[in-house]
């Protein structure tokens, strides 16, 4: 997988400061290049905002009750290794279905 090519330096103002920062081509294999790289360090981004997916499940318990819980279909969009479709399962959901534009980590969830 070829690497990203960075464009040119950005170009500065009469202060010195970039007036725009460098890009980097966007393409499917630099993007997944970039979910690789933030795949690396999922756990502890979720680990220091108070664990979204045990946040998401119960705020779901709150506003499904139980008798509901089995008939509802969860789509989990941008749900990266599982995490919040693990926890609904453990709570009584059992519909849950996820779907994440990284395929490093759809293979993770899986």
């Amino acid at each position: 997988m070829p690497s990203p090519k960075p464009n040119p330096a950005p170009k500065f103002d009469n202060r010195g400061k970039p007036q725009f920062p460098a890009e980097v081509e966007l393409n499917e294999d630099t993007m997944q290049d970039c979910f690789k790289d933030l795949s690396k360090n999922y756990m502890d981004q979720y680990a220091s905002s108070g664990f979204p997916p045990k946040i998401c499940t119960l705020i779901m318990k709150d506003l499904i009750n139980n008798t509901k819980k089995l008939k509802c279909r969860i789509l989990d969009i941008g749900c990266g290794k599982g995490y919040v479709g693990e926890e609904l399962k453990h709570e009584g959901f059992p519909r849950i279905y996820g779907m994440d534009c990284s395929k490093n980590l759809l293979e993770m969830a899986q």
